[in-house]
C-alpha cells in the first residue's frame, strides 16, 4: 500500500525513487517501509513504469513550470488553503490529512500531501477550488532540491 500522506521514514532512503533520475517522488513510499500515518486515503502504489510520471523533473508534473523559492510559512499556508477548501467542499477526511501535516511544520511532509491530493485527492468536485498549477507549482518549489541518487 501507498501511505502517501507522510515524508517516509528514513527520508529519502524509504522513498520510491524515479526510475529515471533517482530523485526522490512526492508521495511515493518504498514497499516495506512503514511510517506512521496521517490520515486519509490508503492506495496501492504504481506499477514501476508508471512511477516516472509523479517525478518533478522527469515527469509532466513540473511542465511548463520554473521551480523557485519557498518558505516553510508559505508552504504551511498553501496546505491550510487546501484543507479549507477540501472541508468546504465536504472532503474532511482530506481536510484532516492536509491539516495534520501542515501541523507538523515540515516542508517534506507538506509536500507529500500536496502529492497525494493532486494525484488521488477529489479536486474535480466544483466545491473545492485549488487551482491545478499553484499545487503543482508548490508541489515542484518543495521537492526540486530534493537529492538524487545519481541514477539518471
Amino acid at each position: 500500500m501507498l501511505i502517501s500522506q507522510q515524508a517516509p521514514v528514513p527520508w529519502p532512503a524509504g522513498a520510491e525513487p524515479c526510475p529515471a533520475c533517482g530523485r526522490p517522488l512526492t508521495g511515493a513510499i518504498k514497499p516495506g517501509y512503514k511510517p506512521k500515518p496521517m490520515g486519509g486515503p490508503l492506495k496501492p502504489t504504481e506499477a514501476i513504469e508508471d512511477l516516472q510520471k509523479w517525478c518533478v523533473v522527469d515527469g509532466p508534473l513540473g511542465e511548463g513550470l520554473t521551480a523557485g523559492d519557498v518558505t516553510t510559512e508559505e508552504a504551511v499556508a498553501f496546505a491550510r488553503h487546501c484543507a479549507d477548501e477540501c472541508a468546504n467542499g465536504g472532503e474532511h477526511r482530506w481536510a484532516r490529512m492536509l491539516d495534520k501535516a501542515a501541523d507538523s511544520g515540515d516542508r517534506d511532509h507538506v509536500c507529500h500531501a500536496l502529492a497525494a491530493l493532486h494525484r488521488r485527492g477529489p479536486l474535480h468536485y466544483d466545491a473545492i477550488r485549488i487551482e491545478d498549477q499553484a499545487l503543482r507549482q508548490m508541489i515542484l518549489d518543495i521537492s526540486a532540491a530534493w537529492p538524487t541518487s545519481g541514477n539518471g
